[in-house]
């Protein structure tokens, strides 16, 4: 039953993984290949444990405390790689809004999600804009307010920063 659960996880595990890279990845024709890459993957995957039955034995792979350890580890690795990825591609969307919004062509934001509690995965927990701009201009009411409307991130956190740049 355990070798069931197992493999059972596995193929959850695939199909996240793929549900992720999706979200993730650009849309156009590079997504219908990535999509064709999870699929050949989880076939293969469900059908490893019935690999033998053409020979007439059934052979399930031998689990040990050394793979649960390195499933372990893969998992924490993927899970920190999708968080990376997530929050990257967050912050690219959350520059174009700004530079749109704002005229302002060097932004840079960064920003932290949760990534420890299951149901609140993803939310946004803070931003940080980083504008530059000329002495006398003040955006950080403007860009609070585009990242609320755009994303729904609450205004208290949202910090901005300026580089200020020497009027001419």
């Amino acid at each position: 039953m355990e070798l069931f659960k197992d493999w059972a996880m596995t193929i959850a595990g695939i199909v996240v993984f793929g549900s992720a890279c999706e979200v993730i990845l650009p849309g156009g024709s590079f997504r219908k290949y990535t999509r064709l890459a999870i699929g050949l993957i989880l076939i293969v995957t469900m059908l490893k444990p019935f690999q033998g039955v053409s020979k007439g034995t059934l052979s399930l792979p031998e689990i040990t405390v050394e793979s649960y350890t390195q499933r372990a580890q893969m998992e924490e690795s993927q899970k920190e790689e999708v968080g990376k990825l997530y929050r990257q591609n967050l912050a690219r969307k959350m520059e174009a809004s700004l530079k749109e919004a704002l005229g302002q062509e060097t932004i840079k934001v960064s920003c932290q999600v949760e990534e420890e509690d299951m149901d609140t995965f993803g939310t946004v927990q803070q931003v940080e804009v980083l504008i530059k701009a000329k002495t006398n201009e003040d955006l950080q009411h403007q860009a609070t307010e585009v990242l609320h409307r755009d994303f729904g991130i609450h205004p208290e956190r949202i910090a901005v920063r300026y580089l200020k740049e020497s009027e001419e």
